[in-house]
């Protein structure tokens, strides 16, 4: 992650909620050429999804 994003501006979308329960930021990160982070994340094997009701916008696609 370090590496894919260091000196990188990336654009922020939230779903329902921007906090999780512990004060953790929840959103969906693209970065400056459009690729949608969180999706490559998993399609590389690097991330498990996870979806925690109202925030399942993108469920679907993951």
């Amino acid at each position: 992650m370090k590496k894919l994003l260091k000196g990188k501006k990336v654009l922020l979308e939230y779903d329902v909620q921007k906090r999780d329960r512990h004060g953790r930021t929840l959103a969906y990160v693209y970065l400056e050429d459009s690729t949608f982070l969180n999706a490559h994340l998993l399609e590389k094997g690097l991330a498990r999804m996870a979806t925690y009701p109202p925030n399942v916008r993108y469920e679907e696609v993951f």
